[in-house]
C-alpha cells in the first residue's frame, strides 16, 4: 500500500469534497400534465439542472427562444428531459411546441448568479 504525502492527501480530500457537492445538486423539477406545467415559474442558480417530467397521457416538447439549452426533444408520457441552464442572470421563457397557443404550457426559468454562484 502506498502512503500519500501531504500534497497528495490534500488533493484527494478536495476531490472527494467536490464529488460530494456535485452529487448533492438536485434538479429543479417542472411537471407536465393535462393541467399544464407546474410550477410555471422556476428559479435556479447558474449551470444547474432543470428537469421536465411528463405525467401527461400525451407527448410534449419544450422550446425556448431565449435559452436554447432548455429546448427538448419529444418527451413521451412517463419520460423526463433534463437540461443544464447556462450562466445567469437571465430569464428563459419556454413553451410546449405541441400546444404553442396554450398559456398553461408556458413558463419561465429565472437563472440567477454568475460564474461564482456555485453553492448548493
Amino acid at each position: 500500500m502506498k502512503i500519500l504525502d501531504g500534497t497528495q492527501r490534500v488533493a484527494v480530500y478536495c476531490l472527494l469534497a467536490l464529488s460530494a457537492c456535485a452529487s448533492s445538486f438536485q434538479p429543479t423539477i417542472a411537471q407536465l400534465d393535462a393541467g399544464g406545467v407546474t410550477p410555471a415559474a422556476l428559479s435556479v442558480k447558474s449551470t444547474r439542472d432543470v428537469e421536465f417530467v411528463n405525467r401527461d397521457a400525451r407527448p410534449h416538447q419544450i422550446y425556448s427562444s431565449d435559452c436554447g439549452e432548455v429546448s427538448s426533444t419529444v418527451i413521451r408520457p412517463g419520460e423526463q428531459y433534463r437540461a443544464t441552464v447556462g450562466l445567469g442572470p437571465k430569464v428563459c421563457h419556454f413553451q410546449d411546441l405541441f400546444e404553442p397557443g396554450a398559456s398553461k404550457y408556458r413558463g419561465t426559468i429565472a437563472v440567477g448568479g454568475g460564474v461564482l454562484d456555485w453553492a448548493p
